[in-house]
């Protein structure tokens, strides 16, 4: 598996095929918000969309960069890994949040 990066996405393949994305929004040079993480249905229930997060908050977080989670699975996610709360702005608790 490997992960391509565009200014709108951080994917990940398994070969040929996208199996999982997170759509990204630059909001300035030191913050982005996570739109969406979307896994393929062929592929979920494997523990990817945590793989896909992982990677992007640990890719964001060594750049320097502050996530901003606007998609729920994002924001629960992130509340559940203290270890980026430094790379984090939560502006508020997300109505499907509930940990």
């Amino acid at each position: 598996m490997n992960y391509t990066y565009d200014e709108k996405s951080i994917s990940l393949f398994d070969g040929d095929k996208k199996i999982a994305y997170v759509t990204l929004r630059k909001e300035n040079d030191k913050i982005v918000c996570l739109d969406k993480v979307f896994v393929d249905p062929e592929f979920r229930g494997q523990g990817i969309a945590a793989q896909i997060m992982d990677h992007t908050a640990t890719h964001f977080a060594q750049k320097g960069i502050t996530m901003k989670p606007v998609c729920s699975y994002a924001h629960i996610w992130l509340k559940r890994h203290p270890q980026f709360d430094d790379s984090v702005i939560f502006v508020q608790e997300h109505p499907a949040c509930t940990l």
